[in-house]
């Protein structure tokens, strides 16, 4: 190379650090360098060192390549304390100024080294080093040169150092981005995921709630949440439709004060505070009234659960109630149906020993009436023996009557319409009413003039009279008052239907009135008196079954019952039933001889030996031949032996091993056409009786007149005497 011409030296330096200045990568800028610098000042060696921490000295690079141990300066510190005041340095055969660098030129087989300090901003960066000169004389030449050059080669060091840090940096900058990168996009991942899972569990919960929703709407029975004051926070629809207010208007308000009677408010809301403080635990179930806005009350079962927060405080009340106010009231019908069913068949059974009494009864009147009828028809005792047994006959007559009252009470009298003067039964039933009153309350019986003809079952109308006597006393029986029971004609134009036809009498009907003044009836009461069971007495002091049966009984007079009652002031019972004309005739009919007999011959059948013996007597005395037995299988025994000598049987309808029906039933089978009449103490059921005309049924007591009236009717009719 020329070094004469100094600018052409720089100008072709400079083209050579070109390339060098344009690279990025350290150890590729240390190759270029020293290969230029070989080239460029024409030496065996060019060795570039960089310098390091602590002054230590690192090969950056070596041209040609040698190996780090052969060209390393033992101790780099001792070299670069004799470059301390120098930028430069010469080592060579003939000029010596370090130790240490003739030891390393020794070490590293090198002649001469001339070595350049590299210097950037006052910081040494790097030594470059050219070694055996091929001209050792011209080492100024190249001092200079490497002089010339070092400040752009330190600048063109620091540059990379720069620029290697700013890689470095980028390069960790780039990392930690991409770490961050990765840790954001896992996070985002995560975030992702907890969303999805988010947004999973609110659809969930949006499905739960419109499930509990759901169930809140359709729920039957009512479903309430009260806060610690007892304010309504939740109430489904079924709770508002069932207290009669708008859906939702009850929410915010204090149920207390909204749906609990005034008569248990207290007492509940004390019970429901106590349980807030959780001083009680909750009622799993418990029942208690509620009412309406209609102010309805309403019976409602509940179950209770108390909600708590995660400390264990009680929060509120939770319950679910049914309305079981119609099974109550079933409930409770369903025991007064007992109550009601068990007094009826204690009636039935009074009633059946009353029937029985009444039949035993009824055979000693018979046996009374009979022979003392015959005693008076027969001796012809006049005076006071006459009347003397007047009386005992009136006496039995009237027992006849009590008889009856009985049997009607135990429903075993045959229902047989007779006509009556209905101020008489009312006149006869004063003392018997009389009986059944306190000292407290006065009676007065007004009867009209005259007398007013009904066809009725006599017992049955003193039955209604009684029972109607007794609601009357029992309305007055807390204060007294004054019963009365009269009689009065009721004009046709007051009814509004037509009893009779036009030429009827004015007076087409006639009643008899109960007026008291007790307590009365409310108007929602006097509607249902004459339903059955209904009654306003305690338990155990009316069946409900007195007015029902009243009611009944009237209609199959055709007649009516009407009342007339007001509360504080008292009642009025209107019992109304068809006149009659023509009765009068009845009163005023000629008492004849009872007819006599033609030798006929009776089979007469009776369990009872007084009422066999007495009835006997009294056929044989008036002309007929009497066969007895005492029991159905004995008659049918004797009917048997002598049928075409029989002209009639009399017989009793209950009788031990064959009763009088029965034994008719048999007896028809030959002798169809046999007349016969059969008799009871009993009532009759007309449905099991052979409907024909020679047959009839009597009641006991018969009166011996009536008795022989039946018999002549049924063998002579219209026939004369043989």
């Amino acid at each position: 190379m020329n070094y004469q011409d100094q600018n052409a030296a720089l100008w072709l330096s400079s083209s050579l650090l070109v390339d060098i200045l344009g690279v990025s990568d350290q150890r590729e800028f240390d190759r270029l360098l020293c290969e230029q610098m070989r080239e460029l000042t024409g030496a065996n060696t060019a060795l570039l060192y960089r310098v390091v921490a602590d002054g230590e000295l690192e090969l950056g690079w070596t041209c040609p390549q040698r190996r780090v141990q052969q060209v390393q300066p033992a101790r780099p510190t001792l070299l670069l304390e004799a470059l301390r005041d120098a930028d430069s340095m010469f080592e060579g055969p003939r000029q010596s100024t370090c130790a240490e660098a003739r030891r390393w030129l020794r070490l590293a087989n090198l002649e001469s080294v001339f070595v350049q300090k590299l210097i950037s901003r006052g910081e040494l960066k790097a030594l470059l080093c050219v070694a055996d000169l091929p001209q050792p004389d011209r080492v100024d030449e190249v001092a200079d040169l490497l002089e010339t050059i070092a400040p752009v080669l330190a600048m063109a060091l620091e540059n990379l150092e720069t620029r290697g840090a700013l890689e470095v940096q980028q390069l960790r900058l780039e990392e930690s981005v991409r770490e961050r990168t990765e840790q954001l996009r896992g996070a985002l991942n995560e975030s992702k995921a907890v969303l999805y899972e988010l947004d999973a569990a609110n659809k969930a919960l949006q499905r739960a709630k419109d499930q509990a929703e759901s169930f809140l709407r359709i729920a039957a029975e009512i479903i309430i949440s009260l806060d610690r004051r007892g304010n309504v926070i939740l109430l489904n629809d079924s709770g508002h439709d069932l207290l009669g207010y708008p859906r939702g208007s009850l929410i915010g308000k204090n149920w207390f004060d909204v749906a609990i009677p005034e008569d248990a408010r207290e007492g509940l809301r004390a019970v429901f505070n106590e349980l807030m403080k959780g001083n009680l635990d909750a009622f799993e179930r418990h029942e208690h009234k509620i009412i309406t806005r209609d102010r309805d009350l309403l019976t409602i079962q509940w179950y209770n659960s108390l909600p708590r927060s995660p400390t264990g405080e009680v929060t509120g009340l939770l319950s679910s109630g049914q309305d079981v106010t119609a099974q109550k009231q079933q409930e409770a019908d369903r025991r007064l149906l007992e109550d009601r069913l068990f007094q009826s068949q204690k009636l039935e059974s009074i009633g059946q020993l009353a029937g029985g009494v009444a039949h035993d009864f009824n055979n000693l009147v018979q046996v009374i009436l009979s022979a003392t009828t015959m005693i008076r028809d027969e001796s012809g005792i006049q005076g006071e023996s006459r009347d003397l047994l007047e009386e005992i006959i009136g006496a039995g007559t009237r027992a006849a009557e009590l008889t009856g009252q009985l049997l009607a009470f135990g429903r075993r009298q045959m229902l047989t319409l007779a006509t009556h003067d209905l101020q008489e039964i009312v006149r006869s039933m004063g003392r018997m009413i009389q009986r059944v009153l306190p000292e407290t309350i006065a009676l007065d019986i007004e009867t009209s003039e005259g007398p007013m003809w009904v066809d009725v079952d006599r017992g049955r109308i003193e039955q209604v009279l009684l029972n109607l006597c007794i609601n009357a006393r029992d309305a007055m029986i807390s204060n007294g008052g004054r019963l009365t029971v009269a009689t009065r004609r009721v004009e046709r134009r007051v009814t509004a239907e037509p009893l009779q036809s036009d030429d009827s009498p004015a007076y087409a009907r006639v009643a008899f009135e109960v007026r008291d003044d007790g307590c009365g009836m409310s108007q929602s009461t006097l509607a249902k008196i004459f339903e059955p069971f209904f009654t306003t007495k305690r338990i155990g002091e009316g069946t409900g079954l007195g007015l029902a049966s009243a009611n009944g009984i009237i209609e199959q007079h055709g007649g009516t019952i009407r009342a007339i009652s007001e509360e504080g002031v008292g009642t009025t019972m209107t019992v109304l039933l068809p006149e009659v004309a023509g009765a009068a005739s009845v009163e005023s009919a000629k008492q004849v001889a009872p007819p006599e007999g033609r030798m006929e011959k009776v089979l007469l059948v009776d369990d009872n030996e007084q009422i066999l013996r007495i009835t006997a007597r009294l056929l044989r005395r008036h002309g007929y031949l009497v066969e007895r037995a005492s029991n159905g299988r004995e008659a049918l025994a004797l009917f048997r032996e002598a049928a075409e000598s029989v002209d009639l049987i009399i017989s009793d309808m209950v009788m031990p091993e064959m009763g009088g029906l029965e034994l008719m039933t048999i007896i028809r089978e030959t002798a169809p056409d046999l007349p016969a009449i059969l008799i009871s103490g009993y009532d009759f059921e007309a449905e099991l009786i052979p409907g024909d005309e020679n047959l009839i049924m009597l009641q006991k007591p018969i009166r011996n007149a009536e008795l022989l009236d039946r018999i002549d009717g049924l063998l002579h009719g219209d026939k004369a005497p043989d």
